[in-house]
């Protein structure tokens, strides 16, 4: 009897799983083809993520070639989306962009540097340091 119930287990956990599996793959499909259709438009690729990774939409603009990776959000994980452009500035150089809120507003306090664009509502929404 007692083997009877850990089959029943063990089946329960494989359907379990193989749902998410195909949910997961699912939610990706939509991604890809809705990066495609942009890629399309924009004379650009899309390539499919490696295992679990989601796809990458690359495209030029002017004469860089620009890089998009987007992760969609969940119950507890925001939506991320991450661009990258190579640019040769002859020297090291580094942006970082994040969200403001009560800890960087205590460090522009002190005095850590804010870069500030011209745009109100992006000026208020992040902190860009360079």
């Amino acid at each position: 009897m007692e083997s009877v119930m850990e089959y029943w287990g063990v089946l329960i956990l494989a359907v379990g799983f193989g749902i998410a599996f195909f949910a997961i793959r699912h939610t990706r499909r939509k991604n890809f083809d809705m990066l495609s259709q942009m890629a399309v438009r924009r004379g650009g690729t899309v390539r499919k993520g490696f295992l679990f990774g989601y796809p990458v939409w690359n495209f030029p603009y002017g004469s860089f070639q620009v890089e998009v990776h987007s992760t969609p959000g969940s119950k507890n994980s925001p939506p991320k989306t991450r661009v990258s452009c190579p640019l040769s500035l002859g020297k090291e150089f580094e942006v970082h962009v994040s969200r403001e809120h009560l800890f960087t507003k205590a460090l522009k306090l002190v005095g850590v540097q804010d870069i500030e664009l011209g745009n109100d509502a992006f000026d208020k929404a992040f902190m860009v340091k360079g």
